[in-house]
């Protein structure tokens, strides 16, 4: 006997699981815009890169809190000889710890979605992972 399970439903979990996808995806951009602000990439100065004119507005991706940190003399300092080290190694331990979650995550993910094949299974998975990868 072969069991059914509607495609409908499968659906609307492949949906949600998607949105958690977008939502994580979403995580990633804000740590590796912390971590631009953090390394100096990203500056105050940098808001005339971007065509802003106005006395205030700023680079989009500037965020003060962040980047004073890696002001002359602060923890991160962008021009110390090792302290401009300091965020990298940060963002790696970071990232890693997200890969490894999301990773589990989507296993999770793809068996809820209960898929009706094996490789549907592991595509979906695959998809993921190589999104969360990309970014």
């Amino acid at each position: 006997m072969e069991r059914f399970y509607p495609a409908s439903k499968r659906r609307i979990k492949c949906a949600i699981s998607g949105i958690i996808t977008v939502f994580l995806l979403a995580c990633a951009c804000v740590v590796m815009v912390i971590a631009m602000n953090l390394q100096g990439y990203v500056t105050l100065a940098d808001g005339e890169k971007w065509g802003v004119e106005e006395e205030g507005d700023e680079h989009p991706f500037y965020i003060s809190f962040f980047a004073r940190l890696s002001e002359e003399g602060a923890i991160f300092d962008a021009k110390s000889a090792w302290k401009c080290f300091l965020p990298v190694i940060l963002k790696a331990l970071v990232v890693s710890h997200m890969n490894g979650q999301y990773s589990r995550l989507a296993e999770k993910l793809a068996e809820w979605e209960n898929h009706e094949t094996v490789e549907d299974h592991q595509n979906s998975i695959i998809l993921r992972r190589v999104l969360f990868e990309a970014f």
